[in-house]
């Protein structure tokens, strides 16, 4: 029996193999891995100390099972002294992010952990990531696996992330809240909307104060405001006519922003899409 702590990061599958492939070829009682003098864990337990391990008490494991067969021990070495690492307080798991954050990643073994090892690799120099919200973090109202724990991994390492997405029905603060509903605390500066960027747009486009006609809920007519655009149901002459997904669309709204793009107002979107997936 390996006896394996759950929190020894650096562990890996080479490792164990070496530490079995040691017992098989010398039958030892104990076989545990060793750097400068000083043994780790895994450690290999034959059956024969079963009962010894099963009389121990308290908070001391394997400990002194280890020490009364000390001589007995078959160690094998590890060259990496992070491949024994384990996270006993939170000032061992800083420790822990700064090595990753160097580039260093636990030695492994066989083409598949290489491969693994590069992509750890890839990943730590990545300076920063852009990140869809529906269908990525969370599926309509439930949340999709993983989510929660890359954005820790991102706060706790402090790499630099932004929320981005095309739907401009929700504004920062309702997405915010949406997130946060999955266990993902977030500020609203870090989503992005497709009406932030339109708003945006036509700030840079349009005269201060234009009027606007807007098929739109409540993220871009929210976007809108805030620019200080002036936003119209009725009046026709307007600068432009903004649309974005509008679960509440009639064929009155349909008829007056058609008249309004006839009379000479732009055409603006939030995004292409051309077909609701519903």
């Amino acid at each position: 029996a390996a006896f394996v702590l759950g929190d020894q990061v650096g562990l890996t599958a080479a490792l164990l193999r070496r530490l079995v492939e040691a017992f098989e070829a010398t039958g030892g009682p104990i076989v545990a891995p060793e750097h400068g003098g000083r043994l780790g864990n895994p450690v290999l337990f034959h059956r024969a100390l079963f009962p010894a391990l099963k009389d121990q008490t308290g908070d001391r494991g394997g400990r002194a099972v280890v020490r009364q067969h000390r001589a007995q021990v078959v160690t094998v070495p590890v060259e990496d002294p992070w491949e024994l690492w384990d996270l006993d307080c939170p000032e061992d798991y800083a420790r822990w992010l700064a090595h990753l954050r160097e580039g260093n990643t636990p030695p492994h073994g066989g083409r598949e952990e290489t491969s693994m090892q590069q992509k750890s690799q890839a990943l730590h120099a990545v300076q920063g990531f852009l990140l869809d919200l529906d269908g990525v973090f969370y599926w309509d109202t439930e949340p999709l696996p993983g989510g929660r724990e890359f954005i820790a991994l991102l706060q706790e390492s402090g790499t630099p992330f932004r929320f981005l997405t095309n739907n401009s029905t929700r504004t920062p603060v309702q997405y915010q809240a949406k997130l946060a509903r999955f266990g993902i605390q977030v500020g609203p500066e870090t989503v992005i909307t497709s009406s932030l960027a339109t708003a945006a747009y036509l700030e840079e486009t349009l005269p201060p104060g234009s009027k606007l006609f807007v098929i739109g809920q409540d993220g871009l007519l929210e976007a809108l405001q805030e620019r200080g655009f002036v936003l119209t149901q009725e009046d026709l002459d307007v600068a432009a006519v903004v649309v974005g997904m509008d679960t509440r669309l009639t064929f009155d709204h349909l008829r007056r922003a058609t008249l309004a793009v006839r009379a000479g107002a732009r055409f603006v979107a939030t995004n292409p899409d051309r077909t609701f997936p519903s």
